[in-house]
């Protein structure tokens, strides 16, 4: 199994607590004030790497502008909508499954945006993952449709995020980039919420610290980072290997941390999920670009 694979599998398993992590105190922190809180935390955490990393290549000013831009995409609109939908329904579980077709966006605009080729092996994985996510998300109806089109909206916008990282931020080392846009983007919200006079908490519990530290820290530092890796060593393809991952483990998730019950449809599901998964990541890396290297190695010295 390559790296980014396994970058994959860690990002999976960090994603998949997500949601339920963000139930827990959904009620009590609006979606705004978490999602600010635990980016601007993430970018600190990840300052020293992207230090560390970008002694030696500064961004320059169009890059600057170019994380400015998908920082707001995801701080300011992707994952605020997620925040909200995640709050507005019953189970995290089925909001981190249709969250998870983000990859599926993101293979199709990565095709569209980065020219990169759909090749058959990767449009039957599209096929049997979406099979599979629509299964878990049946039945949609009443209270659960807002949510789960706020969900849909939240994975669109977050391909777009991942797709133009990767067209206008490459040149620049994965901590740098993603520190530059979670920074810019955990502040463009916070501005926002100042201007607007959007409530913030008076005081924090100890479990909602504990919570939103483990939002910021390991979901969104760790996690991000991870993602951005398996991009840099397998692509696209192999990046998006990590959200057909997670509608297997949401739902034990959900039940381990929030004690939410694992669905039959979600056991249904897993099977086609698993099957897209493994071909797809059999696929990625493995494909000749024009000058007859793969495409991780290409990737690997583009980043």
């Amino acid at each position: 199994m390559n790296k980014g694979v396994l970058f994959a599998m860690l990002t999976a398993v960090l994603f998949s607590m997500l949601e339920p992590v963000s139930k827990l105190i959904a009620d009590e922190i609006s979606p705004f004030t978490l999602t600010a809180f635990r980016f601007l935390i993430g970018a600190v955490f990840l300052a020293p790497f992207a230090f560390a990393e970008g002694r030696r290549l500064l961004p320059q000013k169009k890059e600057v502008a170019a994380a400015a831009l998908t920082g707001v995409l995801m701080v300011c609109v992707s994952m605020p909508l997620l925040q909200i939908s995640v709050q507005r329904s019953d189970s995290p579980a089925l909001i981190a499954i249709v969250f998870s077709g983000n990859s599926l966006f993101t293979i199709i605009l990565s095709a569209v945006v980065l020219k990169e080729k759909l090749r058959p092996p990767q449009m039957l994985a599209v096929l049997l993952c979406v099979a599979g996510i629509v299964i878990c998300a049946l039945p949609v109806e009443g209270g659960r449709l807002l949510p789960v089109g706020m969900a849909v909206l939240s994975a669109l916008a977050f391909s777009l995020y991942t797709v133009l990282s990767k067209k206008y931020l490459s040149r620049l080392r994965n901590a740098v980039s993603i520190t530059l846009s979670f920074l810019i983007g955990g502040a463009a919200l916070a501005l926002i919420l100042l201007v607007t006079r959007h409530p913030f908490p008076s005081a924090l519990t100890p479990r909602q610290v504990l919570c939103i530290l483990f939002l910021g820290i390991a979901v969104t530092g760790v996690g991000y980072l991870s993602y951005f890796q398996a991009m840099k060593l397998g692509g696209a393809h192999t990046a998006a290997y990590a959200f057909f991952i997670k509608p297997v483990l949401a739902p034990l998730m959900a039940y381990l941390i929030g004690g939410s019950a694992v669905t039959v449809n979600a056991f249904l599901a897993i099977p086609l999920i698993v099957a897209g998964s493994v071909l797809n990541a059999a696929r990625a890396g493995k494909r000749p670009t024009a000058s007859g290297t793969t495409e991780a190695g290409s990737l690997n010295r583009q980043l």
